[in-house]
C-alpha cells in the first residue's frame, strides 16, 4: 500500500498541467494496479487481448512503401486544398444536383399529388415531401454531408500515405513489431476491413429505409418513395440511386473509421516501443545543455508523428459534421428512425473514448521517456523533473482541435437535449476529455 501511494505522489508531482492528460495519468495509474489483483488483472487482460485482435482484424495493414517526398506535413494546407475541394464538389454533384434531376425524372420534383403517385389514398402517411420541400436534404447535401466525405477523403489519402511511415519508425525501435511487406497476417486484415465495411453500411442501410418505409416512424413521404395499390411504400426510380448514393456514404465513413483505427494501433505500437529509442536516448546523452536537448527532441517528434495529428484533426471534423447531420436530421420528418439513436451513442462513444485515447498514450510515454532520463541524470537536480508535459501536436494543430472541441461539444448538447431531455452534460465531458 506504501508503494502505490508512492506512486501516487509521484505521478502527482509529475503529471502533466492539461485536464484530460492528468487525468489519463491517474487512470492509467489506477489501471496498473488493478491488474495486479490476481482475478481481475486476468480477466482485463484476457479482455483486452480480445478486443485488440478484433481491431486488428478489421483495421487493415498498409505497408505500402511511400516516399519521404510524399509527406504533406511540410505544407498541409496546399496538400489538402485541392483533396477537399474536389472531393466537397463531386460529393455535391452525386448528392444534391443528380437526386434533383432524377427526382425531376421521377415527377417527385416539384409538390405533386395524384392517384399516380398516391391511389385513392389520401393521408398523412401519404403527403408527399417533395425534392424542393425536403429542405433538411437539401442542406444536408449542399453542405454537411460534402463536408464530412471531404473529411473522410483526407483522412483516409493521409492514413494510406502515413501508416507505414509510422510502422517503419516503430519497426526501426523494436524488430519485432512488425513484418516488412505485404504477408498473409496483412492481406487477411485487409480482407477483414473489406469485408466489415461492407456489412456496417448494409446494416445502416437496410435499417434505415426500413424506418422511412414504416409510417408509424416516418409519417410523410418522401419523394423517392412512391405507394403501391396496397398502400405500401415502395421505392421509386429516384429511390433505387438514393439507396445506392447513401450506402456509398456510409460505406466511405466506415471505411475512414476503420482506417483511423489501424493508425491508433500503430499510435499505440509506437508509445508501447519509444522508451527503447537509443538513437533518441543518445541525442539526450550528447546534449550540451539538456533543456535545449529536449526541446529539439520535441520537435523531432512532433514531426515523426504528425501525420497521426493531421488524422486526428480530421477525424474531430468528421464527428463534427456528423453531429450537426444528426442536428439537422432531428428537425426532418425522419428524425424518429432508429439510426439516429445508433448515431448518436457511437459519436458519445467514439468522441469521448476512442479518438483521444491514442494520442493521451503515445503523449504520455514520450513524457515518461524524457522524466525517466531526468531521473537519473546527474547534471539535472529536482527542479529539472518540473519540465512540463510537451503536446505532442504542433501549436496549430491544438488550436484548431480547441476549435472543433468547443463546436463539437457545443452541437452535441444540442442534440443530446433535443433526443432524450437531458442536459448538456455528456457535451461538456466532451470538451474537456477531447
Amino acid at each position: 500500500m506504501s508503494q502505490f501511494f508512492g506512486k501516487l505522489k509521484q505521478t502527482f508531482q509529475q503529471a502533466p498541467s492539461g485536464f484530460p492528460e492528468f487525468v489519463f495519468e491517474f487512470a492509467a495509474l489506477f489501471g496498473e494496479n488493478l491488474i495486479r489483483v490476481p482475478a481481475v488483472g486476468q480477466l482485463i487482460s484476457s479482455t483486452g487481448r480480445l478486443i485488440s485482435y478484433i481491431l486488428l482484424a478489421i483495421s487493415p495493414a498498409l505497408p505500402f512503401d511511400i516516399k519521404a517526398s510524399n509527406s504533406f506535413s511540410e505544407d498541409p494546407f496546399n496538400f489538402y486544398k485541392k483533396i477537399f475541394l474536389y472531393s466537397f464538389l463531386i460529393t455535391v454533384f452525386f448528392c444534391l444536383i443528380l437526386s434533383g434531376v432524377l427526382a425531376f425524372g421521377s415527377g417527385t420534383f416539384f409538390e405533386t399529388v395524384g392517384p399516380g403517385l398516391l391511389g385513392s389514398t389520401n393521408n398523412a402517411a401519404n403527403t408527399v415531401i417533395s425534392f424542393t420541400e425536403d429542405f433538411h436534404n437539401i442542406l444536408l447535401y449542399a453542405v454537411v454531408v460534402p463536408l464530412y466525405v471531404s473529411a473522410a477523403v483526407c483522412m483516409i489519402v493521409t492514413v494510406v500515405l502515413s501508416w507505414s511511415k509510422i510502422n517503419l519508425y516503430s519497426r526501426k525501435i523494436d524488430e519485432t513489431a512488425y513484418q516488412e511487406g505485404f504477408s498473409s497476417r496483412h492481406v487477411f486484415r485487409i480482407a477483414c476491413f473489406f469485408s466489415c465495411s461492407l456489412l456496417i453500411a448494409s446494416i445502416f442501410i437496410a435499417n434505415y429505409i426500413a424506418d422511412l418505409k414504416d409510417p408509424v416512424k416516418t409519417e410523410h413521404l418522401y419523394w423517392f418513395f412512391d405507394v403501391a395499390g396496397s398502400g405500401e411504400r415502395m421505392i421509386n426510380g429516384v429511390g433505387s440511386y438514393y439507396l445506392f448514393m447513401n450506402a456509398m456514404l456510409l460505406l466511405i465513413t466506415s471505411v475512414a473509421a476503420l482506417l483511423y483505427i489501424s493508425i491508433s494501433l500503430e499510435a499505440f505500437r509506437l508509445g508501447r516501443v519509444i522508451g527503447k529509442d537509443a538513437d533518441l536516448l543518445m541525442e539526450l546523452e550528447a546534449g550540451e545543455k539538456l533543456e535545449v536537448s529536449l526541446l529539439q527532441l520535441d520537435k523531432r517528434f512532433r514531426l515523426i508523428i504528425s501525420d497521426f495529428s493531421f488524422c486526428y484533426i480530421w477525424a474531430k471534423v468528421l464527428l463534427l459534421a456528423y453531429v450537426v447531420n444528426i442536428l439537422i436530421w432531428q428537425a426532418s420528418p425522419a428524425g424518429n428512425v432508429d439510426n439516429v439513436h445508433y448515431a448518436l451513442f457511437l459519436l458519445v462513444l467514439i468522441g469521448l473514448l476512442f479518438l483521444v485515447l491514442p494520442r493521451l498514450y503515445l503523449g504520455s510515454q514520450w513524457h515518461k521517456l524524457k522524466l525517466s532520463y531526468l531521473s537519473v541524470a546527474d547534471t539535472v537536480g529536482a527542479e529539472g523533473l518540473a519540465i512540463l508535459y510537451t503536446d505532442i501536436r504542433s501549436g496549430s494543430q491544438q488550436k484548431i482541435s480547441m476549435l472543433l472541441n468547443l463546436m463539437y461539444a457545443s452541437v452535441l448538447s444540442i442534440v443530446l437535449m433535443r433526443q432524450y431531455g437531458v442536459d448538456s452534460l455528456l457535451g461538456l465531458v466532451g470538451l474537456l476529455f477531447l
